[in-house]
């Protein structure tokens, strides 16, 4: 059986759609039933710039899924393990660094990062305040 151009079109626009939109999955760090947004924290990657990218790898000491980029937290302390990406596809350097900061409830934080001078440059950024919490800012 022949597919036409118009239904491969159709499939690929389809999974393109789910894993678009799987790719901003949250997930929950932590045990029990999921608690109100007021009552967690968010920790979430930078919109990838064209040139730098920082990629959320684990959450205190747990790998991050490849679809798991936003992470609820519990208020407290927490350790954040980041990679940093600098440079355009096929030369790219890559590099990572570990941030910990203390998460408050209602808040929602970023990660920012860059490779500069072959070190990982990384902060963590409460977007409610627009402190950097962890990290320093460049």
């Amino acid at each position: 059986m022949k597919m036409t151009l118009r239904i491969q079109s159709w499939i690929l626009f389809t999974f393109g759609t789910v894993f678009l939109f799987a790719g901003c999955a949250t997930k929950q760090a932590y045990e029990g039933s999921p608690l109100p947004r007021e009552s967690v924290a968010v920790i979430k990657p930078s919109t990838p710039g064209l040139v730098n990218l920082a990629v959320i790898l684990q959450v205190d000491g747990i790998k991050r899924g490849f679809f798991e980029e936003i992470a609820e937290v519990l208020p407290g302390d927490h350790t954040v393990l980041v990679q940093v990406s600098t440079g355009f596809f096929p030369v790219t350097i890559h590099r990572t660094k570990t941030l910990s900061f203390n998460a408050r409830a209602g808040h929602v934080y970023r990660v920012e990062g860059k490779v500069s001078g072959g070190k990982a440059i990384a902060w963590i950024e409460d977007e409610t305040t627009n402190e950097v919490v962890a990290g320093e800012r460049q």
